[in-house]
């Protein structure tokens, strides 16, 4: 029963298969969460806390548009039992009765409401950490088909630490050996770096790190692929969604992501949160407009959603499961650009895994704070291992084409190979490398709205003026200038 309701959601076209997932997972979690915590281990507390807020988050994106059919099916394989969801099969009637996915959010979650529920909701509450009236709210609304107040959404799920000026040194155990070479770091469990090989194993070996290794890998790993998202010559494949648009959503969420490691004092919060909504409504519409889908146009879906939830984990902290997301996405992005059948994977993408390695080898023989270790691995080149793939080389040599554009790219291509390079934005010195980046970062969806001409056309004056105070600094201060 486990698989048949699972595979019976997957063969959903998004975003119904989003919506199905999160109403049977919303479902199932107060049925199948065990009774009582005093006979639970801490993990498995931690578990059920775990699940209550990653479904409280998804329905949050739900309702604002961004569809999260992945994460909710990996949550529902958690949390479902023998017994199914019978109600999943009023959804599918909804479904074939035509209505749409915003309406089916807004049908009782519930036809006929298990006598237990009550019970069960204030057991969940007591799991999760959760005022009993808060959890009987949002049940009480979603049984009434009601959307629950983003305010009361915001209350259930973990906003972001406080910054910190000093920052403790972390603990990383003894050194030890391993397949990949030299000396390796034995993780604070005293556990090896596992082979990450799935997105599991790469989600559990982050759960036991500090939140900056799961952000700065995520936005890595997305970086990693963004040439492939980069198709100007190949508009007539994207249908009525602009290349150029796709290009914009891409480069805006990676600087954010890249930003809020580099500069982890700064609060960039809103910008991840409007950003990651941008890039996921991005992905959404190329997905439905080009259901055939070529290789190039799979491929870009898998780098929007990889990038979306690179930005995103910086916008809902401690949430593991979205670096891990941005990784898998990343390299089935790969599997795509190479034509292979992403159910295949990971054989197709086996050098996104071995620098995900690689990353993990160097933060952990890095004896300095977390946050500075992650800042580290910012200023290295994205390739630890040597050269991209094949395909990935590729597509970067098709994005140092982008300046023949009628739009401005440079500035964008600029920033792309200091990322790549592992060098500072544009060449600047600091403060102005902050700056410039910040300014872009922080800029309201206004601004971007106004199209890739205007917004390139604008950043590039930005960069020629931080430019010119730059060298006006460096020629008023000769010693700065050659430091």
């Amino acid at each position: 029963m486990d698989e048949t309701l699972s595979q019976r959601i997957r063969a959903e076209a998004e975003p119904f298969r989003a919506v199905l997932a999160v109403r049977s997972v919303l479902r199932l979690l107060p049925r199948t969460t065990p009774m009582g915590s005093s006979s639970l281990d801490p993990s498995e507390v931690l578990e059920v806390r775990e699940s209550f807020q990653k479904a409280i988050d998804l329905l949050r994106r739900c309702q604002e548009g961004a569809f999260e059919s992945e994460s909710a099916l990996t949550l529902l394989e958690r949390v479902q039992d023998e017994a199914g969801d019978p109600e999943f099969l009023i959804d599918l009637k909804h479904r074939a009765n035509g209505i749409v996915p915003v309406a089916l959010l807004h049908q009782p979650l519930f036809l006929d409401r298990p006598a237990e529920i009550e019970d069960r909701l204030v057991n969940l509450s007591e799991l999760t950490g959760v005022v009993p009236e808060s959890m009987r709210s949002i049940y009480s609304a979603l049984e009434q088909g009601a959307s629950v107040p983003p305010e009361t959404l915001d209350a259930l799920t973990p906003n972001n630490p406080p910054l910190q000026d000093d920052l403790p040194e972390p603990d990383y155990g003894k050194e030890t050996s391993t397949e990949l070479g030299g000396a390796v770091q034995e993780d604070k469990n005293g556990e090896e770096v596992p082979k990450f090989t799935s997105k599991e194993e790469l989600r559990e070996w982050l759960e036991n790190q500090p939140i900056e290794f799961a952000q700065v890998m995520a936005a890595r790993a997305a970086l990693r692929v963004l040439p492939i998202a980069v198709h100007f010559e190949q508009q007539d494949e994207f249908n009525d969604v602009r290349v150029d648009e796709i290009a914009q959503c891409v480069f805006r969420a990676l600087l954010i992501s890249q930003a809020a490691t580099r500069y982890f004092k700064r609060d960039l919060t809103t910008a991840a949160g409007t950003a990651a909504h941008a890039t996921a409504t991005a992905a959404k519409a190329l997905e439905a407009t080009t259901r055939s889908g070529s290789a190039a146009v799979l491929a870009t879906v898998d780098v929007l959603n990889s990038a979306d939830r690179a930005v995103w984990i910086n916008h809902r902290p401690k949430n593991y499961l979205l670096a891990a997301d941005s990784v898998l996405l990343a390299a089935y992005a790969v599997s795509f650009a190479r034509n292979a059948d992403r159910r295949e994977f990971p054989n197709g993408a086996e050098e996104m895994w071995r620098e995900c390695k690689i990353e993990a080898v160097n933060m952990l023989q890095d004896d300095r704070a977390s946050k500075l270790v992650a800042i580290g691995l910012v200023d290295r080149p994205l390739w630890l291992d040597g050269k991209p793939p094949e395909q990935i080389a590729v597509a970067l040599e098709r994005l140092t084409k982008i300046e023949e554009q009628s739009s401005n790219w440079n500035p964008w291509l600029e920033w792309y190979i200091c990322v790549l390079e592992g060098t500072k934005p544009w060449g600047l010195n600091e403060p102005y490398a902050e700056e410039l980046t910040l300014k872009i970062a922080k800029q309201p969806n206004d601004f971007w709205d106004q199209g890739a001409e205007v917004v390139n056309a604008q950043i590039a004056q930005w960069l020629e003026d931080h430019r010119n105070q730059q060298a006006l600094e460096n020629a008023q201060n000769p010693v700065l200038g050659n430091a």
